[in-house]
């Protein structure tokens, strides 16, 4: 089991370029909804496979559409993790 706490603080960790924020973040029974905001599409992408990486959040199965333009210098995103229950 992995504490809410433990999770955000993994989600948040590649933030810290300054170039990705988060905006939202949402767990419910199985199921946890990451939404941010990034400078640029690359930025996004890279935000989102370094969250696939992280061993906290390897217990989730993970889909992300496609980041959306969101102004001039932002494009926002969506993850949504659904836990799979045969991982521990």
């Amino acid at each position: 089991f992995t504490y809410p706490l433990d999770l955000l603080a993994a989600a948040a960790v590649p933030t810290e370029s300054g170039k990705v924020r988060l905006t939202g973040f949402t767990l419910d029974q199985d199921r946890l909804q990451i939404s941010g905001e990034a400078t640029d599409v690359t930025q996004a992408y890279a935000f989102i496979e370094q969250l696939r990486k992280n061993p906290l959040l390897q217990e989730y199965e993970w889909t992300a559409g496609q980041p959306q333009l969101a102004g001039k210098n932002s494009v926002r995103f969506e993850m949504d993790g659904a836990r799979n229950p045969s991982k521990p």
